[in-house]
Parts: C-alpha cells; structure tokens; sequence
C-alpha cells in the first residue's frame, strides 16, 4: 500500500471499503451497459470519484472537491483524510 493510504484507511476502514465494493461493482454494471443500482447521495458521489467519473458528478450538481467536502462531513473525517484516500487508491490502480 502507498503510504498515504495505511493511517487513513484504518480510521475509516468499513466506509472505504463499502465505497470501494460499490465501485467495483458499479464498473462491473458499466461493463455490461447497465446503470449504476440506486444508491446514497454519498455513495453515488464516492463511486463516481473512485471511478473518475466526472460526468456523474456533474448530474448530481458537484465538483470533485464539494464531492470531498461533502464525503468527509458525512464520515466524520477530514478533507484531506478523504482525499488521501482517494489519492492512494488511485496509485494503486
């Protein structure tokens, strides 16, 4: 793992983990041309970041940042702990 991701990861495991099977099951959908299961407004947005779905952001009237900000509040973490959790995974993959 990059090293940005282990400390943050681990307060907030069960979240980003739950937002990473949606992803991969939201891309397994896209796969097959079926649209994305109806989910949270959170989820929605932290699969289309995880996915790098901008167009997604932009029909649920948010940038990548608000999409951050909003995911943080929502978990109780930072915004940066929420982006160097995006950010990690992205090195990743």
């Amino acid at each position: 793992m990059t090293s940005s991701l282990p400390g943050v990861f681990d307060r907030h495991e069960s979240t980003f983990s739950e937002w990473l099977r949606l992803a991969i099951s939201a891309r397994a959908l896209e796969d097959q041309a079926v649209p994305w299961p109806a989910r949270s407004p959170s989820e929605a947005l932290a699969v289309a970041l995880i996915l790098r779905r901008i167009d997604v952001l932009a029909d649920l009237d948010c940038t990548e940042n608000e999409a951050m900000e909003r995911l943080a509040r929502d978990i109780g973490a930072t915004t940066d702990e929420v982006r160097a959790f995006f950010i990690g995974l992205r090195e990743l993959v």
